[in-house]
Parts: structure tokens; C-alpha cells; sequence
């Protein structure tokens, strides 16, 4: 038995309009026949219309485009130098041929050819009973624009309701669109470029057909050019849309059940699915989700194929899904797997202090617990070069080879970042402690291979032994009596020992191991003591600012400074902000060192400004604290008005938006309605950095130095930079690189896009002095040459 394959209600129409198309030429063959078949120019016709039909003028739908070819020229021409049957013919033979050639699914070009002679019937049916053609009339340019007219909006309402049919979209949203009216007007006037072409001769000689060469080749660019355009910008607008749902999506499930909507919307496509099966051989589809072999699919359009753009757009938003994805998934995990480390499947810190409790509360006689603190030593740069896949590598190989460093039984913990901990309960002998840590020093000794490459990555570990005496000595002491509280502290406190004997063992020189002795509290006590001289540093004068120049990448002019903070101990000399900002900000002094700061660097902007003879941007740093409330609008409205006055550009990050985003946004709009420049900080390894961008007033982006670091030596980090530009771009926002190192990456930089940076191959950070110099050279050679130095460094005292 034959199953009858059920025919859908757009293919029955599409089928209604190729079988009337096909009648329609065939009650014309007998009388085509009885007038002859016309030779000569009239056979002209038929390439001209399968050229023509290429450009055609293409109107973006979600369900499928619509076209509205230009062709139609060449009809009217027909229509009023031939009689009715011969140019039916004639049509209907270059309709045809057209969809034949054309890069269309086979239902499509049935479907276009039917309708092609179908509509192109009814307009000469109606240019003939208008009349008047042959004749130069007004009644004949009539019979043009009227028939002209029915062409366009049979073929409008035909393909409009195939396509609502087709999509599931609602008639009267693809036939009544706001493109109507211009189409319209596209369509009557190139249709009047073919009446033209038949005036011309009449009175004119042949020659002159060529002067209509110029205006129509440029309808045809322009209408290819305005289809691209308006395909980038639909395909734009709905991957931001998804970013932003993306975000949003509370589970899985909700994130999938969108996707297929936005996939319609990216491709204009009719339909859109999330199946098993891999797309067929006209349907285009990417794998959502390797571990289980979803693929996103969507259905052959029906104006056009899918092209390489739409292939990267259906990437891009695959993208998307699956980042979101993973985030969830990690989310789901750390709250499913509170008791672990979500990476390296290993115990965290909260499970580890446990541990250590329970390790000295149920000791055996005569034995002691010990715990090793571990750091990774170099391990920032491998996050800056590979990115946080690498550094992930690195971190699970490293627990790998402490995993087996340690009994049976004994714990490793991750406790956060680039930090391992390991519990040795019930030790016979106290220097079995030390023994283990150098089997953890040499096991980390050995390189891991990243991309091709050894990384020497070492360890530092601290070692701290509880040696409280067993219950066997004969020494007898009052014991204390041991409560929970008790056990918590001394657990605490032996962690704590490990730490600072770490901290002993990095300063040592790495890659090492130090058992912990009280007289390293000493350096715990020197740090408390950098803290209360940091108090009060800026009124006794030991801070200072230092800038760094902000050049343009095509013309090497200064557009501007970074203000960047150093503190001139008295002891130890210059200290740069990572040796006393994260004390600073634990202690609460970054409002005291922000009010000193601030007018500092507009003071020492207005000088160099002035100098400049032009407006320089004066870039400072903000920290998360310092937008908690209005304190740093209050210091901006109490500068000093100064003719020469820089433009002050507040430089945050992501981080401020985590904890009170909306406050956060409230505050960066009141700066900016005060003319503060707002400048995005590191920007590319933050938590959500376009979603940043598209609801925060920033006017600058500050590409990260991770970006810049590995250009012109690893492929991966220039596609990630050029793509960091790119969105960049796409947002119309400048982008600043940091930490451009030598003059190879700014001409990198400058062909990708980036109209900013700053670094030490432009110039290294100095007091104002030195900026005026830099200044007083007028620009930065961005040549290999020499670049005026800034005074001689002033060391931090060991």
C-alpha cells in the first residue's frame, strides 16, 4: 500500500499557482504559434532577464524573505513593443531559465517560475485592455504604471500569504509592512527605466539605450547593498536579544524553549527545532551541547539559501546558549556540590576546616596532624596567555599529582583559586611532614605541557604540625577542657600557621617548602604595621601619582594620562598599589586616599593641559568601595573651575555591579551627566561584559593586557583580541589596549581596529615632569625609536 504524503496548506497554494502559471502559458502557445516567434532583439530578452534577476530587491522577514525582482523592467518593454502572446512567451521562457540557474531549493524556483508567468500574464492582460500600446501616450505610460502595479501586488500578496502559510506568522503582518510603500516605489521606477528604453529609439538613435547603463546598474548595487546592510542589522539586533534573554533565563529548559525563537529571528527562517538528528542536505544546523548531541536546526528558506554569514551568525548564537548553559550547569553544581570544589572535584575550604577539627579531635595517642598549605607559583601568567581553559589544565594536573602525594585517607582540598591544602592525620613522626612536602615540591618541579609548550609552574608550601603532647607523657599538665569552640580555633589557627609559613617559603625564592616557626607571626605583625602607616600617607606627602600616556595608534598624539597612585615609604621606597591597596581597602582608607587623589590628578591635569594648549583626558582609577555612595559625585562638584580643565575619565570594572548594580547604575549616569568620561576596566574577563556595555553609559573600553600579551605569538589570542574589537566597534565605543609591549603590537592593533593604547612600548609611567616632556615632543613615534624615559626608578626596599 502507498501511504499519500499529507500536502501542507502553503505547498497547495504554491502547487494552485504553478499549475495556473502553467495554463496560463499554455492557452497562449497556439495563439504564439499563429503570430510567429519573434527573432532578432526580441531573443535579447531572455539573458537580460536571468541577469536582472540576480539583484534582486530583498525585504527581511522572521518567517522568510520576501524578493521583488527588477526584472519587470524588461516585461514592460515586451509588453508594449510585442504582441501579447510573444511576450507572454518570451517571459515565461526567461522566468524559467531564471529559477533553473538559481541557487533556490527545487520547491522554491517551481513555485517563483509559476508565479513569474502567472503575474507577468495578468500585467500584460492588463497593460493590452488599457491600450494605447505602440504609440508614445500619455494612455500608454497609463497601461505602464497600471500594469507595473498589478505585477507588484499580485506577486506581494501571492508570495505574503505562501508565507504566512509556510511560518505560522499572521497574514496581515507579511502583506501590510511598513516596506510596502518603498517597494512599491522601487518597483514603478524601475519598471519606468524599461518603458525608457523602448522611448528612446523611437526618437533617438539606438545608441542612446546606453545612457540607461549608469542609473540601472546603480538601482541594482544599491539594492544589493541595502539587503546586506539590513541582513547585518536584523542579525545584530537578534543576537543582542538573546544575550540579553540569555542572561535572564532562569533554568535550562526556559533557555532552550527561547532559542528556537531566536534562531528564526537570526535566520529568518520559518522554522526552527532542537532534535537529535543533524540538520539534512538544505537545512543548516550546530550542536548545542557536545555531551549530550542536541542540534539547534532550521528549515531551508524560501527566498534564498543559507550563506557563510548566516553559518557565523547560527555560531554566534550557539555560542550564547551553550555559555549560558554552562553557566547554570556550574551554578546547579557548586549549590549540589556545596561540600566540593566544583573544578577539581576535590574537598573545599569549609569541608577542610571541618576535617582539620575532626583530624585533632580524634588523634590517636602519640601522633600529630599536620597540614601543608600550597601555592601555585607563576600562575597568573598562564591565565593571561592560555585563558581560563589553561589555567584550568594546570590547576586539575597540579591535584592530580597531590592526590598522590598522600595516604589513603588523608585529605587534599582545594581552597580557592590557585591554593591546595593537604591534612596528614595521625602521623607517627613530625618530620614525616616535611617529607611529604618535598615530594609535593619535586612532584610539582616536573613541566606541564600547554599548547605545545612546558610550563615550569612550582609550588610553595608551608607546613604547620600541631605538637601538643599525647596522653602517654609523663609530663602532667591541667588540661583544658576541649569544647567545640576550642577545636574550631585550634584547627583555625593551625591553618592559619601553614599559610604564613607559605608566604615564608615564596619569599625564600619559590618553589620550596618552610615549616612554620613562631617568629613568622613577626611578619604578620610587619603588614598590620604597613596599614597604620598607611594612614594619614597622603597628609605627611609620601603619596604621588605617576602617568602614563594614552596614545593615538594611528597618529601617535597624546590623547591623554592615566593617573597612576605610588606611595613613597620612608623605609621601604616606592611601593606600587598592589603592596598596600588591598590594605587600604580592608582597613576603609580608599575614600581618605580618593580624596586626596582626585584633585591631585586634576591639578596635574589642568598643568599639562595648559601646557598642551588642548583638552587631555586625565584617566583615575575606582575601586568598588568608592561608588557605594555619592561621596565621589560630592568631590567632583568641589573642583575648582580652571580654564585649562582636563576631561576626568573614571576608570571602573565589572566588579562594581555585583553586589548593587542598580545603585552602581545610577551613580555612573549621574557622572556622566556631570561630563565625567566613564571607561570599562579590563575589559574581556569580567562577568557579563555585553550586557555591561549595552546598559552602561561608558564611553571608552579598556581591552584587558591579556588580550595584548600573546599577539603575534599565539593565533588564538589574536582572533580574541580582533573579536574583543570588533564588539567593540559594533557598539561605536574606542578602545584603549593596555599593556602594549613592544611596537610590533601596535601595527597588530591599528589593522584590527583599536584606536587607543597605552604601555611601555609608548611610554612608561613618570611624574608630571616627565609628561611634559612627552608633551613637549609633540607625539609618541610609534617606529622603532627611542621614547623619553621617565627619572630613574626608585625601588621598594626588600
Amino acid at each position: 500500500m502507498v501511504a499519500l504524503r499529507r500536502v501542507k496548506p502553503y505547498q497547495a497554494l504554491d502547487l494552485l499557482v504553478v499549475a495556473l502559471g502553467i495554463t496560463a502559458l499554455l492557452l497562449t502557445l497556439p495563439r504564439w504559434a499563429a503570430d510567429g516567434c519573434p527573432l532578432g532583439w526580441g531573443l535579447l530578452s531572455i539573458p537580460i532577464v536571468m541577469l536582472v534577476s540576480a539583484f534582486p530587491l530583498v525585504l527581511l522577514r522572521p518567517g522568510g524573505d520576501v524578493e521583488i525582482g527588477f526584472d519587470a523592467a524588461v516585461l514592460v518593454a515586451l509588453g508594449v513593443l510585442l504582441p501579447h502572446s510573444q511576450a507572454l512567451v518570451l517571459w515565461s521562457i526567461a522566468g524559467i531559465l531564471s529559477q533553473v540557474i538559481a541557487s533556490k531549493r527545487l520547491w522554491a524556483r517551481m513555485f517563483n517560475a509559476g508565479l513569474v508567468i502567472l503575474v507577468g500574464g495578468l500585467a500584460l492582460s492588463i497593460m493590452t485592455i488599457i491600450g494605447g500600446l505602440g504609440h508614445t501616450s500619455a494612455r500608454e505610460f497609463v497601461a505602464v504604471l497600471v500594469g507595473a502595479a498589478i505585477y507588484f501586488t499580485a506577486d506581494w500578496l501571492i508570495t505574503g500569504l505562501s508565507l504566512a502559510l509556510e511560518s505560522g506568522e499572521r497574514w496581515h503582518r507579511l502583506l501590510f509592512d511598513r516596506d510596502l510603500p518603498v517597494s512599491m516605489v522601487w518597483f514603478l521606477g524601475i519598471s519606468c527605466i524599461g518603458y525608457l528604453a523602448v522611448l528612446l529609439p523611437r526618437s533617438l538613435p539606438l545608441w542612446t539605450l546606453s545612457l540607461l547603463t549608469v542609473p540601472t546598474i546603480a538601482m541594482l548595487v544599491a539594492a544589493r547593498a541595502v539587503r546586506r546592510a539590513s541582513e547585518h542589522q536584523v542579525r545584530l539586533s537578534a543576537l543582542f536579544d538573546a544575550a540579553k534573554s540569555a542572561q535572564g533565563a532562569e533554568s535550562p529548559s526556559a533557555l532552550l524553549d527561547s532559542l528556537t525563537g531566536h534562531a528564526r529571528r537570526v535566520l529568518r527562517s520559518s522554522h526552527a527545532a532542537i532534535r537529535v538528528a543533524p540538520p539534512a542536505e538544505e537545512e543548516i544546523g550546530i550542536r548545542i551541547g557536545a555531551e549530550d548531541g542536541r542540534w539547534l536546526v532550521c528549515a531551508p528558506r524560501s527566498a534564498q539559501p543559507y550563506d557563510r554569514a548566516d553559518r557565523r551568525a547560527l555560531a554566534a548564537l550557539a555560542t550564547i546558549v551553550e555559555e549560558s548553559l554552562v553557566r547554570m550547569r556550574m551554578a546547579t553544581e557548586m549549590t549540589a556540590l556545596a561540600t566540593s570544589d566544583p573544578l577539581t572535584g576535590l574537598a573545599n575550604r569549609t569541608v577542610f576546616r571541618q576535617r582539620i577539627a575532626g583530624a585533632l579531635e580524634q588523634r590517636r595517642p602519640g601522633t600529630h596532624v599536620a597540614v601543608l598549605f600550597c601555592d601555585l607559583d607563576d600562575f597568573k601568567p598562564v591565565n593571561d596567555r592560555f585563558g581560563h581553559e589553561g589555567g584550568d589544565v594546570v590547576l586539575l594536573t597540579m591535584a592530580n599529582r597531590l592526590s598522590r602525594c598522600v595516604r589513603e585517607g588523608d585529605t587534599v582540598a582545594r581552597l580557592g583559586g590557585d591554593e591546595f591544602a593537604l591534612l596528614l592525620a595521625n602521623l607517627d613522626d613530625p618530620l614525616e611532614a616535611t617529607r611529604v612536602a618535598a615530594r609535593v615540591v619535586a612532584a610539582a618541579a616536573d613541566p606541564i605541557y600547554l599548547a605545545g609548550r612546558a610550563l615550569p609552574i612550582g609550588v610553595s608550601v608551608g607546613v604547620a604540625v600541631d605538637l601538643a603532647p599525647s596522653k602517654t607523657s609523663k609530663v602532667q599538665t591541667r588540661a583544658k577542657p576541649v569544647t567545640p569552640e576550642s577545636i574550631a580555633a585550634a584547627a583555625s589557627t593551625l591553618l592559619g600557621n601553614a599559610d604564613l609559613a607559605m608566604y615564608q617559603a615564596k619569599a625564600k625564592g619559590k618553589s620550596g617548602y618552610q615549616l612554620f616557626a613562631p617568629a613568622m607571626r613577626t611578619e604578620r605583625l610587619s603588614r598590620i604595621e604597613l596599614l597604620e602607616q598607611l594612614r594619614g600617607a597622603a597628609g605627611r606627602g609620601e603619596l604621588l601619582l605617576e602617568y602614563q600616556p594614552v596614545v593615538d595608534l594611528a597618529s601617535g598624539v597624546i590623547d591623554g594620562f592615566e593617573a597612576l597612585l605610588r606611595w613613597q615609604h620612608p623605609e621601604r621606597g616606592l611601593l606600587l598599589p598592589a603592596a598596600f591597596i588591598p590594605l587600604a581597602e580592608e582597613a576603609g582608607l580608599l575614600t581618605e586616599i580618593g580624596d586626596w587623589l582626585l584633585p591631585r590628578a586634576y591639578a596635574d591635569g589642568c598643568t599639562l593641559s595648559a601646557f598642551a594648549e588642548r583638552q587631555l583626558n586625565i584617566g583615575v582609577n575606582v575601586s568598588v568601595r568608592q561608588l557605594r555612595d555619592d561621596h565621589v559625585l560630592d568631590l567632583i562638584n568641589g573642583l575648582p573651575y580652571h580654564r585649562h580643565a582636563p576631561q576626568l575619565m573614571l576608570e571602573v570594572t565589572e566588579s562594581v555591579f555585583v553586589e548593587d548594580e542598580p545603585y552602581a547604575l545610577s551613580l555612573l549616569e549621574r557622572l556622566r551627566e556631570h561630563g565625567v568620561l566613564l571607561a570599562l576596566d579590563d575589559f574581556g574577563i569580567g562577568y557579563s561584559s555585553v550586557a555591561y556595555l549595552r546598559n552602561v553609559p561608558f564611553t571608552v573600553c579598556k581591552i584587558d593586557r591579556s588580550f595584548t600579551g600573546g599577539l603575534g605569538q599565539d593565533p588564538r589570542a589574536d582572533a580574541l583580541c580582533r573579536a574583543v574589537l570588533a564588539m567593540c566597534e559594533s557598539l561605536t565605543l574606542p578602545a584603549v589596549a593596555e599593556g602594549i609591549e613592544d611596537l610590533d603590537q601596535v601595527t597588530m592593533l591599528r589593522a584590527a581596529g583599536c584606536q587607543f593604547g597605552q604601555g611601555f612600548a609608548l611610554g612608561r609611567p613618570g611624574d608630571v615632569y616627565y609628561a611634559r616632556e612627552l608633551l613637549r615632543n609633540g607625539r609618541i613615534s610609534l617606529e622603532p625609536a627611542a621614547i623619553p624615559a621617565p627619572r630613574a626608578p626608585r625601588l621598594a626596599r626588600p
